[in-house]
C-alpha cells in the first residue's frame, strides 16, 4: 500500500516527484521522508492512505485520463488527483465544498467490492443496529454496525484496515480472472507463487514482488489492464467486453 502522510493543517503538492510539506520536509511518493535540516517533522500517519482511483477530477468532473499528468495532492493524509493546478487550488481553498461528493462517489464505487457482511470492529452483522455506518477513511470504505464502533476504529485504524485488506484479498482471489501480470505481461506462476497486492480496495496479482514498484507508480493504468482481462463470466462482462474491443 502507499504510505500515507500524517494529517496536516495544509495540503501538500507533488513537485518533481516529491511532496513538499509545510515544515519544508521532502516526502517522496513512496512516503519516505527526506529532511531539510534537523527540525523537519517526522510524524507518521496512523494508517496508510489508498490511492485516489476515481476516474474524474473532483472539482470539474473532467476525466483524469484526458489530463495527461494529473496534479496529485495529499489532504489530511488522503491522496487526491486533479486535472490541473487550478482545480487543485480551488479544492485547497475550500475542501469541504468538495469532500462530501468525493466520499459519496467512493462509497458508491467501493460498496460492490466490499468483502465483509459483518462489522469490521465488533464482528456483528452490519445490520445488527439498523442501517450500517458507511464512511471513507483515507480513501477506503469502512462499514460498521454503529457509531460506537466508529470511535473504536479511529483509535487504531491501521489494525482494522489490515483486517479489511486480508478479507478483500481473500474474496477477490476467487473472482480474479487475469492470467498474466499486468506489469510484466508474464503468465502468473512462472516466477513462483503470485504476489497479491491491494491497490486501494482492488486486488492485483503480480508475477513477483519486483513488479510492485511499477504498479504503485502508475496504478490506474495497470488496474485498467486487470479490468480488461475480465471474462464473459464476470458479472460486468458486457462492459468489460466492450471496453476490451474498443481498446483493441
Amino acid at each position: 500500500m502507499f504510505h500515507a502522510l500524517t494529517r496536516m493543517t495544509v495540503t501538500t503538492l507533488i513537485a518533481g516527484g516529491l511532496l513538499i510539506s509545510a515544515a519544508g520536509a521532502l516526502i517522496a511518493a513512496d512516503g519516505h521522508e527526506h529532511k531539510h535540516g534537523d527540525h523537519a517533522d517526522t510524524h507518521e500517519a496512523t494508517a496508510p492512505s489508498a490511492p485516489y482511483l476515481l476516474p474524474n477530477d473532483p472539482v470539474t468532473d473532467q476525466p483524469l485520463a484526458e489530463a495527461g499528468h494529473p496534479i496529485v495532492i495529499v489532504h489530511e493524509g488522503r491522496e487526491l488527483r486533479f486535472a490541473n493546478k487550478d482545480n487543485a487550488e480551488k479544492f485547497k481553498a475550500d475542501p469541504q465544498a468538495f469532500l462530501p461528493a468525493i466520499d459519496a462517489a467512493m462509497i458508491k464505487d467501493q460498496t460492490p467490492r466490499y468483502p465483509l457482511t459483518t462489522c469490521l470492529v465488533s464482528g456483528e452483522s452490519l445490520h445488527e443496529m439498523g442501517k450500517p455506518i458507511d464512511f471513507i477513511y483515507n480513501n477506503r470504505l469502512i462499514r460498521l454496525c454503529c457509531k460506537d464502533c466508529k470511535g473504536d476504529f479511529l483509535k487504531d485504524p491501521a489494525k482494522f484496515i489490515a483486517k479489511l485488506d486480508a478479507a478483500a484479498i481473500e474474496k477477490q482471489k476467487a473472482e480474479y480472472t487475469a492470467k498474466t501480470c499486468p506489469v510484466s505481461g508474464e503468465p502468473l506462476g512462472t516466477m513462483g507463487k503470485p504476489a497479491d497486492r491491494l491497490v486501494g480496495d482492488r486486488l492485483v496479482r503480480l508475477c513477483c514482488g519486483h513488479c510492485e514498484k511499477k504498479l504503485r507508480a502508475n496504478a490506474a493504468v495497470y488496474l485498467d489492464k486487470v479490468s480488461d482481462a475480465k471474462t464473459p463470466h464476470d458479472e460486468h462482462s458486457g462492459h468489460a467486453d466492450k471496453k476490451h474491443e474498443h481498446n483493441h
